[in-house]
């Protein structure tokens, strides 16, 4: 299903809209493989735990900016 479909025509994109929107634009295509954009959901009250954020920022294999 489109966002299109899945909000409908003429009501403005969802915030997971302009999320997916913005992963299909900067992730490159060998990441971007791997995701399910159309899956995103926004989850209140979540964060990254201090195990995750202590990790890399660049996944290796991928060309920093």
């Amino acid at each position: 299903m489109s966002p299109n479909q899945r909000r409908g025509a003429g009501n403005p994109p969802a915030l997971w809209e302009v999320a997916a929107n913005f992963l299909a634009n900067y992730l490159p295509d060998k990441v971007l493989k791997h995701i399910r954009l159309d899956t995103l959901t926004i989850n209140k009250d979540s964060f990254v735990g201090r195990s995750q954020a202590d990790q890399p920022r660049y996944a290796p294999g991928i060309p920093r900016p």
